[in-house]
């Protein structure tokens, strides 16, 4: 693979990290566990792939028009913990120390950010890696664009996605169609789970194949999907990712800028992440000058996962 577009699904790392990371605090107090996570798993990414480019994606606040199209989308979902929200901008500030373009557009869902860059660079023969934990984005998976599972440290290719959902990544939104989403609130066919849903898919092709195939049947299966089928058209709008936003930067807008060693240390001394500071100054983000010695009670650097093998 030459460098590719890194594309990074930050809202994708920054729960994993709150719950994956013990809790650490700053001086002041300010939680940093996440924070912590983060710039671990994103300087180990940038620095395994050196990519050509590279965005880190937030979701913003507020609705979009998910929302508008069904009122309960995400409505299951808890308020954000306060110790991960206090991170957010600490965080985001570090991110734009460290030279990485941030983009947070209001009323764009990140995963509709990261689709239109990906369409973008794919367009123009540039390779793509997405990493996220969201398996909705593997509907974006083609020859020249990959995903990072980051929960099993694999890259994704069409054969990859294949295996993992029974069906090629052009049916992953008939197949989260008929699965609905409930990380999203999105509701599904009532008795139809991820393997029956594959099947069909793999027996009649699409969902019209599917619907018109069930028409006549006496099945439980057959009458449920029957019943779903009015709802199909607008399940299929929230599940299907948005590439054609606009943005304002462009694909090949996305690269990093020069970093201010100084500030970048004093933010990071400041919230006492030592061990990010020095994973940094392992990989060359940072000179090696004004070294501190490095907390026992912080997580070890060694615990950042390494670039996954091509599935």
């Amino acid at each position: 693979m030459s460098a590719p577009l890194l594309l990074i699904d930050a809202n994708s790392f920054f729960y994993r990290a709150f719950h994956a990371v013990p809790m650490l605090n700053a001086p002041d107090g300010t939680p940093v566990n996440a924070i912590h996570g983060v710039l671990s798993m994103v300087a180990t990414l940038i620095h395994d792939y050196q990519p050509s480019g590279v965005a880190m994606i937030f979701d913003a606040k507020g609705k979009n028009f998910r929302h508008e199209l069904f009122p309960d989308y995400k409505a299951h979902r808890s308020p954000m913990p306060d110790e991960l929200r206090a991170q957010i901008e600490p965080l985001h500030h570090l991110v734009q120390l460290m030279g990485l373009p941030l983009l947070v557009i209001p009323g764009i869902e990140a995963d509709d950010v990261i689709a239109t860059l990906a369409t973008q660079a794919s367009a123009h023969g540039q390779e793509v890696v997405i990493a996220t934990g969201d398996k909705d984005l593997c509907q974006l998976v083609n020859e020249q664009v990959r995903i990072i599972d980051t929960m099993k440290n694999k890259l994704l290719t069409p054969a990859a996605v294949t295996d993992k959902f029974g069906v090629p990544p052009e049916s992953v939104v008939d197949w989260l169609t008929l699965v609905g989403d409930k990380s999203d609130n999105i509701p599904g066919v009532d008795g139809v789970g991820e393997k029956t849903a594959a099947k069909l898919i793999r027996a009649h092709g699409t969902l019209t194949g599917i619907v018109e195939a069930m028409k006549g049947q006496r099945t439980r299966t057959a009458q449920n999907i029957l019943a779903a089928a009015e709802q199909f058209p607008l399940i299929q709008q929230l599940v299907i990712t948005k590439r054609d936003c606009d943005l304002p930067l462009q694909w090949n807008q996305l690269n990093l800028v020069p970093i201010d060693q100084t500030a970048l240390r004093h933010e990071l001394q400041r919230l006492n992440l030592k061990r990010v500071q020095a994973l940094l100054m392992q990989f060359g983000w940072l000179s090696a000058t004004q070294t501190s010695l490095i907390s026992e009670s912080e997580p070890s650097p060694a615990s950042t996962p390494s670039a996954p093998a091509v599935a």
